[in-house]
């Protein structure tokens, strides 16, 4: 049982964490069609930003969409 306690403290303490750091900075777990993280921006501007640089450098045509989980603003291509 003492076992058990120390598992279940331990667990505890590791959500708190968890959520302490999403509180900080957003986490997302969308993903990409690869199945490869989507990056996130915190703000539509920093993405939107993120595809200025990356259109002049790569010639993709991207846009900006914010995440269907509440979690900032992604990137796509089309």
């Amino acid at each position: 049982i003492e076992e058990l306690r120390k598992h279940i403290k331990q667990t505890l303490e590791t959500s708190i964490a968890i959520y302490e750091d999403k509180s900080e900075s957003m986490v997302c777990s969308c993903k990409d069609s690869k199945g490869a993280l989507k990056e996130h921006y915190d703000t539509q501007e920093l993405a939107q930003q993120q595809v200025s640089e990356l259109m002049m450098q790569q010639k993709h045509n991207l846009r900006v969409y914010p995440c269907p989980y509440g979690n900032g603003w992604h990137l796509t291509k089309g």
